[in-house]
């Protein structure tokens, strides 16, 4: 009883932001209209917990032409029929409202943040979105026709990203960082993200979605970047952006799978689920 009244007073709570938030967007919305005149895409997340989203977003939103909410759920919004300037203004403020907090941190402005350039802000706004990547999968699973909301209300082409690592990092992460769960319990929720987002990928145009490896980000980082911005998106990119990029990524990718108490049967298992997945294809325990 407790639980149902609970979830009935959080269900509560979140319509009620819902709709406070569609008055206040739609005012906005319609008065900040001239900043999103240009916008020629919009850039969602596709993926799962843990893989380096965060890293990929802050990238793309320390470009000039770039903004990328942190984790703002933007299909939720399209869900409850927000239109395309109500969802502009709410991922821009919410683009500016992480940099704000994230300078608040010493330590976390030199995570999140791209040194000289252009977090929250803009010149010319041309690309928006959200980085909500493993969320954005677990809401397409039940109602891939979204895709088809998210397109109608926008009326700009959609631009997916699709950011992977090793599995058997990718899962020691989300079971390190939840020990609540099992090892295998992280599996199941790993691999069934992975055939959701390849039944997402079937729905749409292959132009459209960047298959993005974290190992070839880190090391590779101006090549990898310059491939997503220009060639993917569209977009100038200048040298000093790509060096300053750089400078935020780590020397070498995180083995966690080396902290975590993976044994033959297992290694076994995932490796079987791997081989299955087109997109994981060469990824291994011992690689």
């Amino acid at each position: 009883m407790k639980n149902l009244i609970r979830k009935t007073y959080n269900k509560f709570l979140e319509n009620y932001q819902i709709s406070k938030l569609a008055i206040i967007s739609l005012y906005q919305g319609w008065m900040n209209r001239h900043l999103f005149q240009d916008c020629e895409k919009y850039c969602m997340f596709i993926g799962y917990p843990r893989s380096g989203h965060s890293l990929v977003g802050t990238l793309l939103d320390a470009h000039p032409n770039i903004i990328i909410a942190h984790e703002l759920d933007a299909l939720k919004y399209i869900k409850a029929g927000f239109s395309s300037l109500q969802m502009y203004y709410l991922l821009l403020k919410n683009s500016q409202y992480f940099i704000s907090k994230t300078l608040e941190i010493p330590v976390a402005r030199f995570k999140w943040i791209v040194p000289n350039q252009w977090n929250g802000k803009f010149t010319n706004l041309k690309v928006i979105g959200d980085k909500k990547g493993d969320g954005s999968t677990r809401i397409l699973k039940n109602n891939f026709e979204l895709l088809q909301t998210l397109s109608s209300a926008i009326n700009i082409p959609i631009k997916i990203i699709h950011v992977i690592r090793n599995p058997f990092d990718n899962i020691s992460t989300m079971y390190n960082k939840s020990p609540s769960r099992s090892l295998e319990v992280c599996i199941d929720r790993y691999f069934d993200l992975c055939h959701t987002n390849e039944s997402i990928m079937k729905l749409i145009d292959s132009n459209n979605i960047f298959l993005l490896k974290l190992e070839s980000l880190i090391a590779y980082p101006k090549k990898e970047i310059e491939e997503m911005i220009k060639s993917f998106l569209g977009i100038e990119v200048d040298n000093q952006y790509l060096e300053d990029c750089s400078s935020l990524i780590f020397d070498s990718p995180n083995k966690t799978r080396n902290k975590t108490p993976w044994n033959e049967e297992l290694i076994e298992l995932t490796q079987k689920k791997i081989d299955q997945v087109s997109f994981l294809k060469g990824y291994n325990f011992y690689n």
